[in-house]
């Protein structure tokens, strides 16, 4: 939606760039002690690195592609993440018309009973953002 009565473009990239990045360290959040559990699992390089016997290339490749699941597993956007993925685009079209609507309310002068409501509007909003 484009005008003057919409959410600049700038602000919304800002949003959807600080939301982006909050799903992308939601996953990780809490798990500080896991990685280094999965670093401890893996060999550790020897300070010049040495060429794989043939022999041992298919167990390595086995344990890369173990470890590589683990890995996955972990980083994996749970259901909460999923949700918000799901909801976000209407959530942020929704925000956008109403921004657009404070808006004109904002230039037309309103009375107290009106910026109330838009108050109002905005709170609601608000509460089922963080729910």
């Amino acid at each position: 939606m484009k005008g003057s009565d919409t959410m600049p473009s700038i602000g919304k990239r800002t949003l959807l760039l600080f939301l982006g990045v909050l799903l992308l360290l939601a996953p990780v959040a809490g798990r500080t002690e896991e990685p280094k559990t999965l670093a401890a699992n893996m060999p550790s390089p020897s300070r010049e690195p040495a060429a794989i016997p043939v022999e041992e290339i298919a167990t390595r490749a086995a344990e890369v592609s173990t470890f590589l699941r683990t890995v996955y597993a972990q980083v994996a956007p749970g259901l909460e993440i999923e949700k918000i993925q799901r909801e976000l685009p209407e959530l942020s079209d929704r925000m956008a018309l109403e921004f657009g609507r404070t808006m004109r309310a904002l230039r037309a002068q309103p009375t107290l009973e009106i910026l109330q409501t838009k108050e109002g509007v905005w709170r609601k909003g608000l509460v089922e953002l963080n729910d």
